[in-house]
């Protein structure tokens, strides 16, 4: 689907056919997947090159997702702080690149952003929780490095690209069990947005 989109569309993404991947577990059960990652097919590039810098890849489960993933028990997703969800991934992205990236992942969320600025992009993101809480729905944000904030582009320059996700962002009930509303990691931001 994503790969006939970019094509109407033009915005050179590919996806490559999924790949078989799998492990066995400690206690012996098998587990089984397909994954998907971009490809990108821009002009002079031949046979493309991956771009995974902001373009996810996709995991499909065959055996059950719980198998993976353990919820069960609930302890296995609680978090000191009371995380309840993701509030936001943020893309930086150089200014030349801004467009181009736009329309890359217009083709891969299928809609256009909910918000659109001359520097900055904003996307709801759907997500497996049953919550229909829209008020507090998960958001994709590209934007460009701001050129006064010398910690963004220095993030561009580690990074050794044209973009990468500078912060994710989760909405916690209780900032008071020790976590400060922002910390620093060797890749990126975290920050803890109390919920409203």
């Amino acid at each position: 689907m994503i790969n006939e989109r970019a094509k109407a569309q033009g915005s050179g993404v590919v996806y490559q056919a999924e790949v078989a991947g799998g492990r066995l577990r400690p206690d012996g059960i098998k587990l089984e997947w397909v994954i998907s990652a971009p490809r990108s097919e821009k002009p002079g590039d031949g046979e493309g090159k991956e771009d995974g810098d902001i373009l996810p890849f996709f995991c499909g489960d065959i055996t059950p997702r719980s198998l993976r993933v353990q919820t069960d028990p609930p302890s296995n997703t609680e978090h000191p702080a009371r995380v309840q969800d993701l509030a936001y991934v943020k893309i930086l992205v150089s200014s030349p690149a801004f467009e181009r990236k736009v329309k890359q992942l217009i083709s891969v969320l299928g809609h256009q952003p909910i918000s659109r600025e001359d520097s900055r992009a904003i996307w709801d993101l759907d997500t497996s929780l049953p919550s229909p809480d829209l008020v507090h729905r998960p958001q994709l944000v590209l934007e460009v490095a701001n050129e006064s904030q010398r910690e963004e582009l220095t993030f561009l320059e580690d990074v050794g690209g044209e973009s990468g996700i500078y912060e994710i962002a989760f909405f916690v009930e209780n900032l008071e069990a020790g976590y400060p509303e922002t910390a620093r990691t060797p890749y990126g931001r975290i920050r803890f947005v109390p919920l409203q």
